[in-house]
């Protein structure tokens, strides 16, 4: 695998690279405390090998790496361009354990880096359909330590299919043009009509907006992958569990645990949800809440299935209090 291969996706030269949204809670310190709260005992992070996919620039590993010296991380990413900006940065800080390399999810799949503690996808490697997301998801089972934990983000149902009217809207305005600069152009251009020009009365105009902003602030690789080659496929969370089950994990829950706790999104859906849902069956609960807050997005915990026993069917709470805690506050007169 070399540190700066071409680019697989069909992006031109010319494009402008802009820094890829980083996801500053996927850190193995946060992964280790999430999925304590489900009962589950990961690796010690002060000696763990870490593999970030979808790593951007490093810039979400390289806080760890730093604070933890006698660790292993590899980042890989599709974006050559990020990795040299991070390979720079490496060189200048004198970072020995951190790799960034650029690769392909094929040349992934044919690879071997050997064990990890902690394997954690995002980025350009969340956005692909679900047969590479299977082949995916049996790769990292392959190269996962008995004790370690999986970590992947993905686009799910109810709330992602506002996302599709997106893609449908962008892909619809490019469909004319004639070279990959011209088809980022046109979808910007549309981009600016959907945060602009939506009416009023249109029932998606808000969560719309949203989308459109954090499409705008994504690099064009990322746009492209996303919204323009149709790659990314997004499935419901019952869907997902096959999957997972398929490649022989186990579902643990969301490394944003408080996301899959009724009661975090009011009284009256925790009423409703724990009246409708079977008390016993964690999966199709957690479906069930998909469906009462419109979820688009999830980024889901995975260990190896021998471990499904230990799993907590929600986050206990109680477990808190085991943490030790610190912040930044500031007193508001």
């Amino acid at each position: 695998m070399q540190d700066n291969s071409v680019d697989p996706v069909n992006v031109a030269d010319e494009t402008v690279h802009r820094p890829q949204i980083e996801t500053s809670y996927a850190s193995p310190v946060h992964i280790k405390a999430a999925a304590y709260l489900y009962s589950i005992h990961t690796p010690a992070v002060e000696k763990a090998r870490v593999l970030e996919l979808g790593c951007g620039a490093g810039d979400n590993i390289l806080p760890f790496v730093l604070a933890y010296e006698k660790s292993q991380a590899v980042g890989i990413d599709l974006d050559d361009a990020l990795i040299s900006q991070g390979q720079h940065a490496l060189r200048t800080m004198s970072v020995p354990n951190l790799q960034l390399a650029t690769a392909g999810i094929d040349e992934l799949l044919n690879s071997d880096l050997g064990e990890f503690d902690y394997i954690i996808i995002h980025g350009y490697f969340s956005t692909i359909n679900n047969a590479m997301r299977s082949a995916l998801l049996e790769w990292v089972k392959l190269h996962l330590t008995p004790k370690g934990i999986a970590c992947l983000a993905w686009s799910t149902y109810p709330g992602y299919k506002v996302a599709e009217v997106l893609q449908d809207a962008l892909q619809l305005h490019s469909s004319l043009a004639q070279t990959p600069a011209e088809q980022l152009d046109s979808a910007c251009a549309m981009l600016t009509f959907m945060s602009l020009g939506l009416a009023a009365k249109n029932t998606l105009s808000e969560p719309m907006r949203e989308l459109v902003k954090h499409a705008e602030t994504s690099s064009d690789l990322a746009l492209s992958l996303r919204y323009l080659q149709g790659l990314n496929e997004p499935c419901y969370l019952l869907d997902f569990h096959v999957m997972a089950v398929g490649a022989g994990f186990a579902y643990v829950g969301d490394l944003l645990p408080h996301t899959e706790i009724a009661g975090y999104y009011g009284g009256d859906v925790e009423k409703l949800h724990n009246a409708i849902c079977p008390g016993d069956n964690k999966l199709l609960g957690q479906q069930y809440l998909d469906f009462a807050v419109g979820r688009s997005h999830r980024f889901s915990l995975l260990v190896p299935e021998r471990r499904a026993t230990e799993i907590l069917p929600t986050p206990d709470l109680a477990r808190l209090t085991h943490f030790h805690w610190v912040g930044s506050f500031q007193r508001c007169n």
